[in-house]
């Protein structure tokens, strides 16, 4: 999930410095992957992702929480 963070944050930023609308795209394409694939109900997280977007893992590092929320922050700092 580590990755995938990092990219939102990374599409957003190239957004806000190039101001053109494919790295927009790009960003809310990936939020929108994690949140429909990496997030659950109970508010825990799918940290290892098989091929077919089954959850692979009972590990949940508390590093991936700061990581989910440092790229939702840079999502809504961009709203």
């Amino acid at each position: 999930i580590w990755p995938e963070t990092e990219a939102l944050k990374a599409h957003l930023c190239l957004y806000r410095i190039k101001q053109d609308e494919k790295y927009l795209e790009r960003a809310k394409a990936q939020k929108d992957f994690t949140l429909k694939y990496r997030l659950n109900e109970n508010n825990s997280w799918k940290e290892h992702l098989s091929r077919d977007l089954k959850d692979e893992t009972d590990l949940h590092p508390s590093t991936t929480a700061y990581h989910l929320l440092m790229g939702f922050l840079e999502w809504i700092k961009n709203e």
